[in-house]
């Protein structure tokens, strides 16, 4: 029997391959923001925004120069709408700060020096906790590091109080070569703040060196593309890719949602194919998703649900897996550290993953509750975000454990009801028990 080749477009485990163009505006934004620049990005939803900021942090976090001059560090931070004030806000850029310097360092900080940075933000004191971090940092590595801020998503702040404490308090820090900044948007940024809050523009034009737009990809990303699909196996006419650029316009994630299915729904890649993809129910669709903004799925980004577990219960983690690859298709993207890939950064794509989930999945068992790792690590950085109202936690009691005589453990509501272990009567119940959690975490991701 003749196995379906890998979907390359699939939304919950795309390729890194579907990353196309770009190269030249990447590098001259990395290269300015490692000199001590900073810059203003904007682009309409599903252009690609996020998805170059990864790019950005990659190229940023690529091996350093010799010399004693200072190593770029980015950390990223996305401004939502639930942010109710300026110390907020600063806390979450300093608390983005401490954990790409913790991933730097491969290690954990104690948790007093953490939180007393944390702290000084929260009392709007950023640039304190900025020098404070940037100075730990120094002192652990032997070697300066310039922070590099990414903070995207701006066009969800209108708040005039946090936007004058913003660009006041980041033009600061810049000015004083302490920071560097890109800041992004889907409206241009000086328009945008001028027709809101007009007495915060001369702080904004003082910050930025200088203001880029992402357009629609190129034909020639088109054919990219499909020339990827026929490296992985997949019927392609060179001729689809000139007519998949003309329907979508070139827009990035409208091109990869007509590739999936193509080869999804009809196995291979030909100017018919997309023809028939693009109905209008499918363009009212793929609008409807680009006002409301685009799930976790697309592209390149950070998952829905972190999934902790202790590496002696692969096949319970294997099947919990399986069951919440179901929500990928519709929400988010379930993620454990099997997606590492070889050469990978384990310990930071572990501890960004823990910082962007929106859920995380703990699978208890008596091998989970003795993990250094996951008890000195991943869990005070998931208590310290459910504390902050920013993270669901669903602890799954797989097998029987004292999970009761451990207080943070025995603190929490418990799946399945009561505790009783999913993987009991030999896992007679397993794949009912799962089956619900599975739902009520669907029920956690509806946005609000």
């Amino acid at each position: 029997m003749t196995q379906t080749p890998q979907n390359p477009f699939d939304p919950i485990h795309p390729l890194d391959e579907t990353f196309v163009g770009r190269g030249r505006l990447i590098e001259e934004l990395a290269a300015g923001l490692a000199a001590g620049r900073s810059y203003g990005l904007n682009g309409p939803a599903g252009i690609g925004k996020s998805a170059l900021l990864a790019r950005i942090c990659r190229r940023l976090n690529g091996p350093s120069p010799g010399g004693s001059g200072a190593h770029p560090l980015p950390f990223q931070v996305a401004y939502h709408r639930g942010i109710t004030g300026i110390g907020e806000l600063f806390e979450r850029i300093t608390a983005a700060l401490v954990a790409a310097l913790e991933c730097r360092q491969g290690q954990p900080w104690p948790a007093e020096a953490r939180d007393a940075l944390l702290c000084q933000a929260r009392d709007g004191r950023l640039d304190l906790a900025l020098q404070g971090a940037a100075a730990r940092g120094f002192a652990a590595v032997g070697r300066i590091q310039r922070p590099v801020l990414l903070l995207d998503a701006l066009h969800r702040l209108h708040d005039g109080t946090i936007l004058r404490g913003l660009f006041g308090a980041l033009n600061r820090e810049a000015d004083r070569g302490h920071l560097s900044v890109l800041l992004v948007s889907r409206q241009p940024l000086v328009a945008m703040v001028q027709g809101a809050v007009p007495d915060t523009v001369s702080d904004l034009r003082y910050l930025l060196n200088g203001c880029r737009e992402l357009g629609p990809l190129d034909p020639a990303d088109g054919e990219a593309l499909t020339a990827l699909a026929a490296r992985h196996g997949w019927s392609a006419e060179p001729a689809a890719a000139a007519e998949l650029h003309r329907l979508t316009a070139g827009n990035p994630y409208r091109m990869q949602a007509y590739l999936q299915e193509a080869l999804a729904q009809h196995g291979a890649l030909t100017v018919d194919t997309i023809r028939m993809i693009h109905t209008p129910d499918k363009v009212r669709s793929l609008d409807g998703l680009l006002a409301k903004g685009l799930p976790r799925t697309s592209g390149p980004a950070m998952p829905g649900i972190f999934v902790s577990y202790s590496h002696r219960d692969e096949a319970m983690k294997d099947r919990l897996m399986t069951h919440l690859a179901v929500l990928g298709q519709a929400r988010a993207r379930a993620w454990c550290d099997d997606l590492i890939q070889a050469g990978g950064n384990w310990y930071r794509e572990i501890v960004d993953a823990v910082d962007t989930a929106e859920v995380a999945v703990l699978l208890v068992t008596a091998d989970f509750l003795k993990s250094k790792f996951i008890l000195d690590v991943e869990v005070p950085r998931i208590l310290d975000r459910q504390a902050r109202g920013e993270l669901h936690v669903v602890p799954v009691i797989a097998q029987h454990c004292a999970w009761s005589e451990v207080p943070w453990l025995a603190r929490l509501n418990l799946r399945p009801k009561n505790g009783a272990p999913v993987w009991r009567d030999n896992g007679t119940h397993a794949e009912e028990d799962m089956s619900v959690i599975v739902r009520e975490i669907a029920r956690l991701l509806e946005p609000i």
